[in-house]
């Protein structure tokens, strides 16, 4: 019949008929295309849409240390009693995690979902505000968001957060007229200096002014012309030296 059992034994004529078989088969693997490793921030995204949450970072990692030193408020912060924070300002370095864009009367508004490192917060884009930073407001954009507690009219119960302001975190994260860095003695090594060396060649030139104090030392530069930005602030995150930023 052709048909040959899985138990039993196998004559020489077939089993010479198999091997010819099997010798003559070959498999052909599809080839891949040659793709580049995604960024952590498309990572993150793609992981955050897929499964709903991240597992591998946060898309504000880039960012972590221009938001510690320089915008460390929390979107949580608005959760409380607004009426103790009334006429506050905020800046908040957050990622659009959900937009609902809608038509209304006076044009086009929306709903959403900002989130920071540790917490989020919904709001209200109304049409004023939504023909100003639309552009920006879309899943996945990182912004810096601005705004102040206050009351809406003269006569309303209660204060609110108002947005002033929604730009880029980009740019926000270059906005950086100096740095002062504390160098333990210990650390003011070819390595370091080497480090300064190549931060000047890159950013075209620092002002550099170097002060003892209290056996480590404090080097404050910068140049109106020089641009920071997060890259070159993790060079000093890399040697764990402690540094506060436009003070």
């Amino acid at each position: 019949s052709g048909m040959v059992s899985l138990f039993a034994e196998v004559d020489e004529e077939d089993s010479n008929a198999m091997n010819k078989w099997t010798n003559d088969f070959k498999l052909e693997y599809p080839s891949l295309s040659s793709i580049s490793k995604w960024s952590d921030f498309v990572t993150c995204t793609k992981e955050k849409e897929v499964i709903g949450m991240y597992i591998s970072g946060h898309p504000l990692n880039d960012y972590s240390s221009i938001i510690e030193k320089m915008y460390p408020k929390r979107l949580y912060e608005l959760d409380g009693d607004l009426e103790e924070l009334n006429e506050k300002t905020f800046n908040f370095a957050c990622i659009v995690a959900e937009c609902e864009v809608k038509a209304g009367k006076s044009g086009y508004f929306c709903s959403v979902v900002f989130e920071d490192l540790d917490s989020s917060n919904s709001m209200m884009v109304l049409s004023k505000q939504y023909t100003e930073f639309g552009s920006l407001l879309y899943v996945g954009s990182r912004v810096l968001l601005s705004g102040v507690v206050k009351r809406k009219y003269k006569l309303a119960e209660f204060p609110e957060f108002v947005i002033t302001d929604i730009i880029k975190l980009s740019d926000a994260a270059t906005n950086i007229d100096f740095v002062t860095v504390t160098v333990p003695i210990s650390k003011m090594n070819s390595v370091f200096l080497d480090t300064l060396e190549g931060m000047r060649v890159v950013d075209n030139g620092f002002v550099c002014i170097i002060k003892t104090v209290d056996g480590d030392v404090m080097i404050n530069y910068g140049n109106p012309e020089m641009k920071f930005d997060a890259e070159a602030l993790k060079l000093f995150d890399e040697m764990e030296l402690d540094y506060v930023i436009n003070k």
